[in-house]
């Protein structure tokens, strides 16, 4: 595998309170610092070699990384998710706040296209602890009582809202040894036939005898094929499969609790031990989920992992777990894909410049990248 190499080194100032403290979108990289988000934007230059060396007509290309844009305006607390697009950047922050800028120009649209019933909404059903830009116009945010809430930026009006529910919680999932995945069908995972409540409340008639507590909502992905698709992570291990439409609004289609932590603990013997270890196992006796991200190759797959050291990859079309990875020592604490590569991604512990690839083919990390040295062992 090739070495990963250093291209840059950007200004430091981010911090770890923040779940996700440096995004790459499109053109753009943006981290994260206690009270305001920096935005570079690369550029590529074209120098001609030394006239004194015989390649003197030969151009080298360079790239520098300049800072383009800061987004303060309106923050108050500290900064513990954001995201954005082409069009917006949104942040939550510890005051149970949120701040939506126009990407362009930085302008704060709170007054202006952030419906005055979000803010009404957090005050009476939690406020928000992530935020995610979902296609163009979309923005979610997950609250620390297990609500999901879009905002439709376009007409600056629109907002549904779902609370999530976990059925048959009792039932672990179910994990195919088979490495290679088959055709996908319709997904289907445990279905969730609640209709979507899309008022500022629950309805009435609204049952959640059921519903087992899901906890605080952790981490929004969205399918960058399929923007429509949206998944879920909370802090009682909860992963759901949920799906959006502009006029119809947000509906439940699926969820499982992937990390049992009892068998977790068999297996990791270290510093993940229920008892010695980071000591964050759910009430309900599940790891939390803390990260995931889809897989650029395959809109079906999803890689998730904890900060407990589990990490898993899940066939959200079909409901199994394709590969249920070794347990690690250290948190997984981001996922990312690797174009071109299904079943293929790279995991950060948030505590070294190691970057750790991982494939379906195998349980453990088929490779390590060590970016700070531009070397692959």
């Amino acid at each position: 595998m090739a070495a990963l190499n250093q291209v840059a080194l950007l200004a430091g100032g981010c911090q770890q309170s923040c779940a996700v403290p440096v995004i790459g979108h499109a053109n753009f990289i943006a981290y994260c610092s206690t009270a305001a988000i920096y935005m570079y934007t690369p550029i590529t230059t074209t120098k001609t070699a030394s006239a004194s060396t015989p390649a003197a007509t030969e151009k080298e290309k360079f790239y520098i990384y300049p800072l383009t844009r800061i987004f303060a305006n309106g923050v108050v607390g500290a900064i513990h998710s954001f995201h954005f697009n082409e069009e917006y950047m949104a942040c939550v922050t510890s005051t149970a706040k949120t701040v939506v800028w126009r990407l362009a120009d930085g302008e704060n649209l709170n007054k202006k296209r952030v419906p005055s019933a979000v803010s009404d909404f957090f005050q009476r059903e939690g406020g928000p602890s992530v935020v995610r830009v979902a296609g163009k116009h979309h923005i979610l945010y997950g609250t620390r009582t297990g609500w999901v809430v879009s905002v439709n930026m376009n007409d600056g009006t629109t907002t549904h809202q779902l609370r999530l529910c976990m059925k048959n919680q009792g039932v672990a999932p179910v994990t195919v040894p088979t490495l290679t995945p088959t055709p996908t069908p319709t997904p289907t995972l445990t279905p969730t036939p609640t209709p979507t409540p899309t008022p500022a409340t629950l309805p009435s008639n609204h049952d959640s005898s059921g519903d087992a507590h899901v906890g605080s909502v952790t981490f929004i992905d969205v399918s960058a094929s399929r923007p429509d698709t949206v998944v879920v992570g909370t802090s009682e291990g909860g992963f759901f499969v949920l799906s959006i439409h502009p006029a119809n609004g947000i509906r439940q289609n699926a969820s499982l609790r992937p990390f049992p932590a009892p068998t977790l603990a068999e297996e990791s013997h270290t510093t993940n031990d229920a008892t010695k270890g980071n000591g964050t196992v759910t009430d309900n006796g599940w790891l939390p989920l803390t990260t995931m991200a889809f897989d650029p190759s395959n809109p079906n797959f999803v890689a998730i992992g904890s900060r407990d050291g589990a990490l898993a990859l899940v066939d959200i079309a079909s409901s199994t777990i394709v590969q249920n990875f070794a347990v690690q020592k250290t948190p997984v604490m981001s996922i990312s894909g690797l174009a071109g590569q299904a079943g293929t991604f790279v995991t950060a512990d948030g505590e070294s410049s190691k970057l750790e690839v991982w494939s379906a083919k195998s349980r453990t990390a088929v490779a390590a990248w060590h970016p700070i040295a531009g070397s692959a062992v």
